[in-house]
């Protein structure tokens, strides 16, 4: 429903963006969501008491993140390619390159948050979450406001294209310190 909203909104408003933040945003919580109902059931404690390994939970979370990070891009691009050939507001590209540069950070902000939730759980991780969501949007607003000059649009693509160089490792990484934070957990 939520998808069908933001695509009207963004046809009305011809602009692609708030769908793809959005989508985006809704795949980026689910596994945050799933774990607070893990948490709520106390689900771990069942879950390893079964064949099933810290190592299968916690894989789990990130496969999910993934899953829904790739169905949330299938979602973003065909109503993207769809408002950009009602409104023609901008090249069938342009937005192609809008949805991959989200579902890279979406795929980069589940790889920093996932750790943080295993480390602390939902509810104390859920404090940690506005500032790694602001922190780095305070930090550009004020080396722009400082006179700092921040990159041009063709560098900001160049990166862009060069970001999964960047966000597999990351994604790798927290995959083993999430391991590691939940081998230690008791339960």
């Amino acid at each position: 429903m939520l998808a069908v909203f933001y695509t009207l909104f963004s046809v009305f408003t011809k602009n692609i963006s708030m769908l793809g933040a959005m989508i985006a945003l809704l795949c980026t919580m689910m596994p945050i969501t799933t774990m607070s109902f893990d948490e709520y059931c106390k689900w771990d404690r069942y879950a390893l008491a079964m064949p099933v390994s810290g190592k299968m939970i916690v894989l789990s979370k990130y496969i999910l993140g993934l899953m829904l990070t790739l169905a949330g891009l299938a979602v973003i691009s065909a109503a993207s390619i769809g408002i950009v050939v009602i409104t023609g507001e901008m090249p069938i590209s342009d937005a192609l390159f809008t949805c991959f540069c989200i579902g890279v950070i979406s795929l980069a902000l589940q790889s920093v948050l996932l750790p943080i939730l295993f480390k602390f759980g939902v509810e104390k991780g859920r404090f940690l979450l506005l500032p790694i969501f602001l922190v780095p949007a305070a930090v550009i607003f004020l080396l722009s406001k400082l006179g700092f000059t921040l990159p041009d649009a063709q560098t900001l693509k160049m990166l862009a294209y060069l970001s999964p160089a960047a966000v597999v490792p990351l994604i790798i990484l927290s995959v083993f310190i999430s391991i590691g934070i939940y081998s230690k957990k008791e339960f």
